[in-house]
């Protein structure tokens, strides 16, 4: 009786060590498969972003083009260097990224900021005239403020006005792609890694 009982034991074990081996061979291949292929391209990938690029968000359904990156240039004896800055931007209607409710002139926008830069001039809150004013979204929320900057992170235009100015002053009018600026400089500082 002892045999037949060890007997029937085996023909139970076999099959399922059996069948255990197959089903673990099979997913050691599966995995080893995976780890061999190239990822996937993913649809929502893009380059990296280093920082904002102004203005902050968009309203247009259209993708915004990827502007390539540009090498960081110094002035030769100067210490690499990032600026604390606000700005005030005034858009007009066909400025890149203009908001859709933007339908005043170029030469009507160019009046509001010289009207605004003298305002600030005379001593009125910038925070408050950006809130209140700017169409930069960053204006609305956070007072125009964006921050710290590096050279390389705005388009150009900006970038020489907002790296020419000494903390706490305000640039000249400033002319870029989106429209006008007045930047304020609130902290210069050396360049952190």
């Amino acid at each position: 009786m002892q045999p037949s009982a060890q007997r029937s034991t085996a023909d139970v074990l076999l099959p399922f060590t059996l069948l255990v081996l197959v089903l673990c061979s099979g997913f050691y291949l599966a995995l080893l498969a995976i780890r061999r292929a190239p990822p996937a391209p993913l649809a929502h990938r893009s380059a990296p972003s280093r920082a904002p690029q102004l203005p902050l968000a968009t309203t247009h359904s259209a993708p915004a083009p990827v502007r390539p990156s540009r090498p960081r240039t110094f002035i030769a004896g100067q210490h690499p260097t990032e600026v604390r800055v606000s700005h005030l931007l005034i858009s007009f209607a066909g400025a890149d990224r203009a908001p859709p409710n933007v339908t005043r002139t170029r030469p009507a926008a160019h009046a509001m900021i010289e009207a605004l830069l003298g305002r600030l001039r005379a001593g009125e809150e910038f925070a408050g005239l950006a809130r209140r004013f700017s169409d930069s979204p960053d204006g609305r929320v956070r007072g125009g403020d964006l921050g710290y900057v590096r050279r390389g992170m705005m388009v150009p235009e900006f970038e020489r006005a907002a790296f020419s100015l000494q903390a706490h002053t305000l640039s000249e009018i400033v002319e870029t792609q989106f429209g006008f600026h007045v930047i304020r400089c609130d902290d210069v500082r050396p360049l952190t890694q």
